[in-house]
């Protein structure tokens, strides 16, 4: 994620789109109506950040948990 402003962030706020083919969606992005809600994920410690730098992200689910990975050493959640 691109860093626009400097400061100390917190948590990362994640939606999913989905693509199921020929045209067809699925998503629970903050300006669509859905019965699915974002999640927000609040980091072990707050991260200080600055313009022009980028947080690297790494979500993902292996059909039994998801897990959410930034800056290593850094921040890391898994739900077991």
């Amino acid at each position: 994620m691109p860093v626009v402003a400097a400061g100390t962030a917190h948590a990362v706020v994640m939606w999913f789109e989905l693509d199921l083919g020929g045209g067809i969606g699925v998503t629970n992005h903050p300006s669509r109506t859905s019965h699915w809600r974002q999640t927000v994920q609040a980091f072990d410690d707050p991260l200080t950040v600055a313009p022009g730098t980028t947080l690297l992200v790494r979500a993902e689910h292996d059909l039994r948990r998801p897990s959410v990975d930034l800056a290593p050493g850094h921040w890391r959640w898994s739900r077991a």
